[in-house]
């Protein structure tokens, strides 16, 4: 593989609650010393080193700006010559106190930060009261930086009428991306069974950002989100082009997840244990998981998802397992 993609979360500690998380625990319980996370910036260095890949990295949590050691890991990180780029995820409620120290490390390119509405009083219903207001103006003073502004988007039933304005509402604030993903219900949502959309709801947004932006909607069922990019000639000017970009599931083939005791994941949303990087390898953990063959073997697979033709989908097996509580079933989502 030329590229690996990781989603660290560094700690779950949270300075938000909001409706649709994924997490379940927002304590310090799992966290680890500095010298722990330096191993295993270790651990995945080597295996970048063995599979002659290059490292694209987000640090999330929790909120990960909480955590106190946080840029003493980012030093770290910039020194490995495999690390391409070193990103981090955020809730953009307390960046200005941060802004400056962030852009000290040159590999860290993207701040991504969360919105759920293009509006204050869809955002607040599900991520607190105050909050749209407060991550618009802290986005704001990024405006005078060197980062991109990449917006994550999880869309649900609270938020659907709003998805469908996210590229305007990206012109207007100026961003240089969006990132949608759908909701899974687990961790403090996994009760939100209610808000998580049909298929055809998901199917009629996808396909109105691709046909909109002039994109073959073809093989839609196939993504497990999707990236609109805002292309600009230069840092103040207006944009002037759309470009969407599509996203297919990343497990068992080039990405995973790490969580703040070290502990791997096929994804984020897969919450299965494959591994931990304290005391194994990442390379051998993905290498030889039985967990990770099993997801990515057809044969295993139930449902019109076994006799799908595609080369890649094997249908979105984080969705079927909060749903269904089954790995290996039928994608509740495909259109196809």
């Amino acid at each position: 593989m030329k590229e690996f993609h990781i989603q660290w979360h560094i700690l779950n500690r949270c300075n938000l609650r909001c409706t649709h998380c994924y997490q379940d625990d927002y304590s310090a319980n799992s966290e680890l010393s500095i010298e722990k996370l330096k191993a295993i910036a270790d651990n995945i260095d080597r295996s970048m080193k063995r599979w002659k890949a290059r490292l694209n990295l987000l640090l999330t949590g929790g909120e990960p700006l909480l955590k106190e050691e946080i840029f003493e890991l980012f030093s770290y990180l910039e020194q490995k010559q495999t690390v391409k780029q070193l990103d981090i995820i955020t809730n953009a409620t307390i960046l200005s106190k941060y802004i400056d120290q962030l852009e000290k490390f040159k590999k860290c390119k993207n701040i991504l930060f969360s919105l759920d509405g293009v509006t204050e009083s869809t955002n607040d219903k599900i991520r607190g009261s105050g909050v749209y207001k407060k991550v618009l103006q802290e986005m704001n003073l990024v405006e005078s930086k060197r980062f991109k502004k990449i917006l994550m988007f999880t869309v649900n039933k609270k938020n659907y009428e709003d998805a469908f304005k996210l590229v305007e509402f990206g012109k207007e604030n100026n961003l240089d991306g969006i990132i949608i993903e759908r909701l899974v219900p687990l961790g403090q949502s996994k009760d939100e069974f209610s808000n998580v959309l049909t298929k055809n709801m998901l199917k009629k947004l996808w396909n109105h950002l691709l046909i909109e932006n002039g994109y073959d909607a073809s093989k839609s069922y196939e993504y497990r989100a999707l990236k609109i990019e805002y292309q600009k000639r230069n840092k103040k000017e207006k944009i002037y082009k759309t470009v969407i970009k599509v996203a297919n599931c990343i497990v068992g083939q080039d990405g995973c997840a790490i969580m703040p005791d070290g502990s791997v994941f096929p994804c984020r949303r897969l919450p299965l244990v494959i591994g931990n990087l304290l005391n194994s390898e990442l390379y051998d953990i993905f290498e030889n998981s039985k967990i990770l063959k099993d997801l990515t073997n057809r044969n295993l697979i139930q449902g019109k998802c076994q006799r799908c033709d595609s080369s890649f989908c094997l249908g979105c097996r984080a969705m079927v397992y909060a749903v269904k509580k089954n790995l290996y079933g039928e994608d509740p989502h495909c259109w196809k």
